[in-house]
């Protein structure tokens, strides 16, 4: 069933740049991602050859061992939220596993301007301002404002705790959406914080928004190849489409005109 969003909700995202939602997850299914999650990061922590001096360990999850995870990115509670917010033709582009073990500076995913990119985050732990919660710059997503903080920061460099900014706490099974272009950051981070993020891009339609996406193409394999992981990032079980789902096949068709299947 789709997680139907509230005119607020659609409202709140279009002006401050993000929405949270509780409790979409269930019991049964984080028990079977977190079994999931662990065999994941076992492979990562193989595969990195930092991993004592690494702050973020990342894996693809669109593997045949990960079928709950990787699930997840077609799934109407999840992908049904990037439709609302980015049109009925978003594509799933990416769903990473990540372990953080250190602060995340102030930064924004994507400078694209042409096409929209939604990235839905989940932590597996209970989150607040002091164990690396998500925290955004409200409205920072829109170009004037996203300009004016750019420059701050270079030219500034305040602390991060100095910047105002709405703190996400979170627990396990709720989601955060947010715009690509927001700032973000997370302070007071565990030595295993989990989580995990799963990117939408809306369909291209003009030259300039093709560009782009070839660019986040380049982008997705680029961050993927300093992983170190000896398979490709989307598994040939994944991209066969077996049951035919009109989401993923949407994925499938976006990789094929990239080269990246």
């Amino acid at each position: 069933m789709d997680q139907k969003l509230t005119s607020f909700q659609l409202a709140h995202y279009k002006t401050f740049g993000f929405i949270q939602i509780k409790s979409v997850l269930k019991e049964n299914e984080l028990k079977a991602i977190n079994s999931e999650f662990e065999a994941g990061l076992k492979a990562a922590r193989q595969n990195s050859p930092n991993v004592k001096d690494s702050a973020q360990l990342q894996w693809s999850n669109f593997k045949p061992e990960f079928p709950v995870t990787s699930g997840l990115i077609e799934d109407s509670r999840i992908c049904g939220v990037a439709e609302q917010l980015i049109g009925k033709d978003a594509i799933p582009v990416f769903s990473n596993g990540n372990r953080w073990v250190a602060n995340t500076a102030w930064h924004p995913d994507s400078p694209n301007v042409e096409i929209k990119c939604v990235k839905i985050a989940c932590y597996l732990q209970s989150v607040r301002s002091d164990s690396g919660a998500l925290r955004f710059i409200p409205g920072s997503h829109k170009p004037a404002l996203n300009q004016e903080i750019n420059t701050l920061l270079k030219e500034s460099n305040p602390d991060l705790n100095n910047v105002p900014s709405h703190i996400c706490d979170s627990e396990p099974g709720d989601i955060i959406a947010f715009d690509n272009r927001l700032y973000h950051a997370a302070i007071g981070t565990s030595k295993d914080k989990r989580q995990l993020t799963m990117n939408f891009m809306q369909t291209p339609k003009t030259d300039n928004a093709h560009i782009e996406s070839k660019n986040l193409a380049a982008q997705i394999i680029e961050v993927y190849n300093l992983t170190k992981a000896p398979t490709p990032y989307y598994a040939p079980q994944w991209t066969a489409n077996p049951s035919g789902n009109e989401r993923r096949q949407r994925s499938v068709n976006w990789l094929k005109s990239m080269n990246l299947v």
